[in-house]
């Protein structure tokens, strides 16, 4: 009798500590790296906005383990009016942004990182705030490998990547 007391009284903190690690891990594989055929997706990021902010900006980094090339040809959000892939640039000290036409290709045996500073994932007509912690849904469009549906946190912006996106493709050589 004594020891099915003591599983009742404890019983509420089971509860306690069985959501909190569903919370914690649920949390950790919405932003977890993503396989699909031979592109890796990973560091998936995007930027929290305040109240009248209706754009925000997307960061990845994908990695082709195939022979061939294969290239992001664009971005579908549900949260947002327009979703694209853009560039910024520094040309004499002036910050520009451009729409990127033609899609970013990701090289065979190499990657792309779209990184704050350059090649980005832009979202304009954002719907309502994306507070940090919520869960969204974007989608890629690849040539190759076709539409990947993602799942994202949404994070606070001084815990995006400081990556620069100076570098933004790399290419593995053999030696």
């Amino acid at each position: 009798m004594p020891v099915l007391s003591v599983f009742f009284l404890w019983r509420p903190f089971y509860r306690i500590l069985v959501l909190f690690s569903i919370s914690i891990f649920g949390i950790q594989a919405a932003n977890a790296d993503m396989q699909t055929g031979n592109l890796k997706i990973s560091e998936i990021e995007i930027r929290a906005t305040t109240i009248g902010m209706s754009a925000t900006a997307g960061y990845l980094t994908i990695a082709n383990h195939g022979m061939s090339a294969d290239r992001l040809m664009g971005v579908k959000a549900d949260f947002a009016q327009k979703s694209m892939i853009h560039e910024m640039t520094n040309i004499d000290g002036v910050a520009k942004m451009r729409h990127v036409m033609g899609g970013v290709e990701v090289p065979a045996h190499g990657s792309v990182a779209l990184k704050p500073g350059g090649l980005h994932l832009m979202f304009t007509g954002v719907k309502g705030t994306l507070e940090a912690g919520k869960m969204l849904s974007v989608t890629l469009v690849f040539e190759k490998a076709g539409a990947q549906k993602l799942h994202v946190i949404v994070k606070k912006p001084a815990d995006i990547s400081a990556m620069s996106g100076d570098a933004k493709t790399k290419k593995k050589h053999a030696h």
